[in-house]
C-alpha cells in the first residue's frame, strides 16, 4: 500500500467531500479543524476509506453517536488506518 499513494494536490471538490464526511457525522466545524490540525493526512484519504474506517471503529469498538465523534476527535489517525487486510495486524498501519 505504500506505493499506492502518489503526491498530488486534491481538488477543492475532493477536499469538500472529505470534510463533508465528518460534518455529516455531526462534528462541529471546530472539531473538524482539530481533526485536520492533528491529522492533516486526513485530507489525502479517499472518502470511501474514511467511511469504511468510521464504520469499522463503530462496529469493532461498539461506539456510536457522541462516543464515536469523541473518538474521532481524540484519535483522528484512525481515519487513515488500513483495515481491509484483515490479518493479525489489522488497523495497525495507516497512510
Amino acid at each position: 500500500w505504500r506505493k499506492s499513494k502518489v503526491e498530488e494536490n486534491p481538488s477543492s471538490a475532493e477536499l469538500e467531500g472529505r470534510l463533508a464526511v465528518l460534518l455529516d457525522l455531526g462534528l462541529t466545524e471546530a472539531e473538524v479543524v482539530k481533526v485536520v490540525r492533528d491529522f492533516p493526512e486526513f485530507l489525502g484519504c479517499d472518502e470511501e476509506l474514511l467511511r469504511k474506517n468510521i464504520e469499522y471503529v463503530g462496529k469493532t469498538f461498539f461506539v456510536r453517536d457522541k462516543a464515536l465523534l469523541q473518538t474521532i476527535v481524540r484519535k483522528p489517525a484512525i481515519l487513515g488506518n488500513i483495515v481491509d487486510c484483515e490479518g493479525n495486524c489489522v488497523g495497525e498501519c495507516n497512510r
